[in-house]
């Protein structure tokens, strides 16, 4: 399984990797740049199957992972499946307090290099208070889905934890 996170920027190079991809593997799609282009990747002409998560993904990626068969996808053409993370989901994660990533799931948990540096990124923020044209993330194209933020103390806890199980880190990214 393969995950990958689509933003305007990168859109055609994350089409091109699931089409160009050899192996039947399955891909899971998230990211701000999916909103509006969402049906372009349901119905990618490819033989693996993808499934598309448009919103939160920290609390529904385990069950994607772990191929839950009780969840009910949004929409659902050929082999792809379209997850959407609103308030009204159970995916829906209110105080993105106790949202925290499961690092375990990812390769190196979560950590890795970039430019022979060792990073690793956190999620600060979800939603958008800003309306900009070009945005998947822009407040009118999010109505059900409120700007939300961790706390001061979270953030601290979770880069010293960081800080703590990864040794030789040169920086943390947030969002």
């Amino acid at each position: 399984m393969v995950a990958l996170n689509i933003f305007t920027v990168n859109k055609n190079e994350v089409i091109s990797i699931i089409e160009n991809f050899a192996s039947s593997i399955k891909f899971i799609i998230g990211g701000a740049g999916l909103k509006g282009i969402e049906t372009e990747i349901l119905n990618l002409n490819v033989s693996n199957s993808i499934d598309v998560v448009l919103g939160d993904g920290e609390l529904i990626i385990s069950d994607l992972l772990n191929k839950n068969t009780r969840l009910i996808p949004n929409r659902h053409i050929k082999n792809n499946r379209l997850f959407i993370i609103d308030s009204s989901s159970e995916f829906y994660n209110q105080n993105i307090d106790t949202a925290s990533i499961d690092r375990t799931i990812l390769l190196n948990n979560g950590v890795g290099l970039h430019n022979n540096l060792l990073e690793a990124c956190i999620v600060a923020t979800r939603g958008c208070i800003y309306n900009c044209a070009f945005c998947g993330s822009a407040i009118t194209r999010n109505i059900n889905v409120k700007s939300r933020r961790r706390s001061l103390n979270n953030i601290q806890q979770e880069i010293h934890q960081l800080l703590d199980e990864t040794s030789n880190l040169s920086y943390i990214m947030g969002t």
